[in-house]
């Protein structure tokens, strides 16, 4: 799995170290039912399931490996680079003049430009895939996270970049002076978002 080249453990039973981008950070383990789990790092758990496998779980308690696109099929329209930010499925995402993803945003440029969303959970630092067209799949409970709803996407509605909080999506078009309209994609239903970034409209 590419994320856990990143990782670095001695005995997973007593201890995890995680390496984020400034120093070398010490989690201790504890026991819960069948799995060892680590104590939060910010809103988000870092575990290993009872088969060695590495998983986070996000602000909205989703379960993802910790590897590039896991949350979703690969597609030709995938694109893989550094993250910035950590990436949960269906992060809305723009390229940094380095290269690398960072968590969009209508309310300036250059957040504005979405190339597209996240596929899966990134770490900060470790390569993450973007689909930046077509359709992406998620679990609904998934969506909520990135929309802020509940039950998923809403069939036949139009998604936009949201303004207000960066790596988010939603239903209503931003209309304020000064943010942008960016135009994200149409759900098909509530666990299909048919991805089509157009060009960011500022609001006057």
């Amino acid at each position: 799995m590419v994320a856990l080249t990143r990782f670095h453990a001695t005995d997973f039973a007593e201890r995890c170290l995680f390496e984020d981008d400034i120093e070398l950070v010490r989690v201790e383990f504890y026991a819960q039912a069948s799995e060892t789990q680590c104590p939060a790092t910010g809103n988000y758990h870092l575990w290993m399931r009872d088969d060695g496998i590495l998983m986070v779980r996000n602000a909205g308690g989703v379960d993802t490996p910790v590897d590039s696109g896991a949350a979703a099929a690969a597609s030709a329209d995938d694109v893989t680079q550094e993250t910035d930010s950590v990436l949960v499925p269906g992060t809305p995402v723009y390229a940094t003049v380095a290269s690398h993803w960072e968590l969009a945003q209508a309310d300036a440029t250059p957040q504005t430009v979405l190339v597209g969303l996240s596929t899966g959970t990134t770490l900060a630092g470790f390569a993450g895939t973007v689909r930046t067209q077509g359709i992406l799949t998620l679990l609904a409970s998934e969506w909520d996270v990135v929309t802020g709803d509940v039950f998923g996407l809403t069939p036949g509605e139009e998604y936009y970049l949201d303004p207000s909080t960066a790596g988010k999506i939603t239903k209503t078009a931003p209309a304020t002076p000064g943010q942008y309209l960016v135009y994200v994609g149409r759900a098909v239903n509530q666990t299909q978002l048919d991805i089509d970034p157009r060009t960011p409209i500022k609001r006057g």
